[in-house]
């Protein structure tokens, strides 16, 4: 930290400018840089937490083991949902649409956390589009059904 027109400038964490404050009250005043020495002593404490995510690199499963494998601990099949006449899917909590599309961005979202490339992608099922997810595995395709967690070739790369 350093002391600028008697103001505790800050600290600089992965490049951002933390002005640090004490209990959400303004930033401490010491004395100006060169101010004669009253010989008094300034404690300063300064109380902040930063959560700072690390990123990490994302890679491909390494075998079709590791992705049933990572899909079995996965909770994304799990979510609790109620199913009405219309076929829309509703969070029994929430009472917010639960659909195809939202299991499939989850499930995306929840591999990237983990370090894996997922992509999703729409297929045709029953004559209606339907969003599922992909996963490139050496030069093969798999396509993953995230509501059920059922995995299938689909095709190789080359």
């Amino acid at each position: 930290m350093r002391v600028i027109g008697g103001v505790i400038i800050g600290f600089c964490l992965a490049g951002i400018l933390l002005v640090p404050c004490i209990l959400g009250k303004s930033p401490p005043t010491l004395p100006k840089a060169g101010a004669a020495d009253s010989g008094a002593t300034t404690e300063v404490i300064v109380e902040k937490l930063i959560v700072v995510e690390k990123l990490i690199e994302l890679h491909e499963f390494a075998s079709l083991e590791e992705l049933r494998s990572w899909l079995a601990e996965d909770d994304t099949d799990e979510c609790i949902h109620l199913e009405f006449e219309d076929g829309v899917c509703r969070l029994a909590e929430l009472l917010a649409e639960y659909d195809c599309d939202d299991y499939a961005f989850r499930l995306q979202r929840q591999a990237a956390r983990s370090g894996f490339l997922m992509s999703v992608t729409i297929i045709e099922k029953q004559g209606k589009p339907h969003m599922i997810n992909l996963a490139c595995i050496g030069n093969d395709i798999y396509y993953i059904e995230p509501q059920t967690d059922e995995v299938w070739f689909r095709c190789h790369k080359d």
